[in-house]
């Protein structure tokens, strides 16, 4: 993720010195959830400021320090590329100006950097493979595959990228080559695999720039072997200039899938993201192939206006997911929240307008069957991670504010592994990187490295939003946090306080990608 702030009027900077942000500078934003396979106690969410994982479905949410991935200040504008294996293994992936492979098999604690032939590579994406089983009954692939695509600049800019999918069999343990190495002269940036057809993998990427900017989607029907270049033809079109309506601009800067029909293989959604920092509005569109990528079809598209507005990027889309039978779709925008449509028409209508949508993912519980559509969303919205068992009409807090957490993970040594690029992982993350983001003394981090209470949610759903206050049908006020880790924001008292100060700043953020 790259957050570059652009055209802030004086009133905005003074706002940026006044207020404190997350230890890596950047406004503090939730932006992945990722499930465990095999628990529905595990889950992992990210944020810009953390990875935040869950044993207890949600209930509390512990501390992972930037440091342990090599992520401090110096690299605060990328966000890693996150799996959960059927093992419980996570898998992370870092793209630039960090680089590598990192796998730890006890929910973060310790890191091992991949070596071999993904040494120092750049890690587009990984993906868990969704045709395996828990016991391989179903497909007959093995329960525990991980793939992971790279994209690499070496020291010869002029020679391209080096991109290869790779593949590991034991939960990202080992690693080996799966494809061949890739088009040099195409920018790599997602990878999914069909669950409904195992030997089926799909790629999207870009060539060229600005108005010659290309996107494609790959689609391989041998297991990764070779490759089939489909070319989406609406994607960049052009656009008269905001400012020199004469002028043709740029609409479109990277194709990213969304996601894959999990019942049929030859359904792709793609969506894409426009550019940023131009006086052009750009759109984020939403593409469907039904055919494996021989025709395309637009859509939905969102308007991104210039950055002379409020939003330096307005509407993209950030949030998109699947029901379990592909049945319906769900995408959203943090301006303009959340919209579902059935499969059959795509006709997409407005579910819920309070929830400003940084990500979306949707599970069915393996202990009752149920299923859930959770959120990331903005504390001003009404939490940052939310979930919804009303398909998306009110969700409940199951994290209420950027502070409810329980405090840092609890880790015995490691024995002196680590992850890239860095000298300390979880296992010595100390106290003082949770101080830091809680941005006050010492003091008020009290029980630091303990299993704190945490901000449990409430127990049933309640509103459009789900938490706030419970005045105006917007949902029932959170739990408040447990006082062995409370944070509280220098200046003002709460982090909402936080939140408001920055809510002037136009912020551009482009997403790599929405799965």
């Amino acid at each position: 993720m790259r957050t570059p702030i652009l055209g802030l009027s004086a009133a905005a900077i003074a706002v940026l010195i006044a207020r404190p942000a997350a230890a890596n500078g950047r406004f503090p934003a939730s932006n992945q959830i990722v499930f465990s396979p095999t628990n529905d106690n595990i889950i992992v969410g990210r944020a810009t400021y953390a990875i935040l994982p869950s044993t207890d479905n949600g209930k509390t949410w512990g501390y992972l320090c930037e440091d342990a991935l090599a992520l401090p200040g110096a690299y605060s504008f990328q966000d890693p590329e996150i799996g959960v294996t059927f093992k419980n293994s996570i898998v992370a992936g870092l793209y630039s100006p960090t680089i590598g492979l990192d796998v730890s098999d006890d929910l973060g604690c310790n890191w091992n950097c991949v070596g071999g032939a993904l040494a120092s590579q750049q890690i587009a994406d990984i993906v868990v493979r969704p045709d395996s089983t828990p016991d391989g009954a179903a497909t007959g692939t093995t329960s525990h595959q991980v793939l992971a695509l790279t994209s690499t600049f070496g020291s010869n800019i002029d020679a391209g990228l080096s991109s290869q999918v790779f593949e590991s069999p034991d939960d990202g343990a080992t690693w080996a080559a799966l494809s061949p190495a890739l088009d040099p002269t195409v920018q790599f940036a997602t990878i999914d695999v069909a669950a409904s057809d195992p030997m089926r993998i799909y790629l999207s990427g870009n060539r060229n720039y600005a108005l010659a900017r290309t996107g494609s989607l790959f689609v391989s029907m041998d297991n990764g072997t070779t490759w089939t270049e489909h070319a989406v033809p609406q994607f960049n079109m052009a656009i008269p200039c905001s400012d020199m309506p004469t002028t043709q601009c740029q609409s479109e800067d990277s194709l990213y899938i969304a996601g894959v029909d999990p019942t049929d293989a030859n359904i792709v959604y793609l969506r894409s993201d426009g550019p940023v920092g131009t006086n052009t509005p750009g759109n984020s569109n939403l593409y469907v192939t039904k055919d494996a990528g021989q025709t395309f079809q637009l859509v939905k598209s969102f308007a991104l206006p210039p950055p002379n507005t409020d939003y330096l990027v307005s509407g993209e889309m950030l949030g998109f997911t699947l029901s379990a039978d592909g049945s319906k779709v769900y995408i959203g925008t943090k301006e303009t929240g959340l919209f579902a449509a059935s499969r059959t028409d795509l006709t997409f209508a407005q579910v819920n307008s309070k929830v400003q949508v940084q990500c979306l993912a949707d599970r069915v519980l393996k202990s009752t069957g149920q299923e859930e559509l959770w959120a990331c969303n903005t504390e001003l919205g009404g939490f940052v991670f939310g979930k919804s068992t009303d398909r998306g009409v009110s969700f409940t807090p199951m994290m209420a504010t950027i502070t409810s957490l329980s405090g840092p993970i609890a880790c015995s040594p490691n024995g002196g592994m680590s992850a890239c690029l860095a000298d300390a992982n979880a296992s010595t993350c100390s106290c003082s990187a949770y101080e830091q983001f809680c941005t006050v003394e010492p003091s008020a981090c009290l029980g630091c490295g303990q299993d704190g209470g945490g901000s449990a949610p409430p127990a049933d759903d309640g509103g459009d939003a789900g938490g706030g206050t419970a005045e105006g049908g917007i949902g029932k006020t959170p739990a408040s946090q447990n006082a062995s880790c409370g944070c509280s924001v220098v200046g003002g008292g709460s982090a909402a306080g936080f939140f408001a100060g920055w809510a002037i700043v136009a912020i551009a953020v482009r997403r790599r990608r929405a799965r």
